[in-house]
């Protein structure tokens, strides 16, 4: 289906979770570089649920340890 010319497009929101400020640093560079709006970045799961819930995400790209 072609998309209408005329409708704005949404851009999604990514939150990153990862406790590496330096690799944290870089995702979000690369992020930003692609074109993707920022919901914040946290370093612990706790902040993490509180940006969520504050901010709403579309993604997040959480680092397992």
């Amino acid at each position: 289906m072609p998309r209408d010319p005329g409708a704005a497009a949404r851009v999604p929101k990514v939150l990153v979770v990862e406790d590496e400020a330096l690799i944290a640093m870089e995702t979000l560079g690369h992020l930003e570089e692609w074109g993707y709006a920022i919901a914040g970045t946290a370093g612990t799961a706790k902040d993490a649920l509180g940006i969520a819930q504050a901010e709403g995400m579309d993604l997040a790209l959480v680092d397992v340890n």
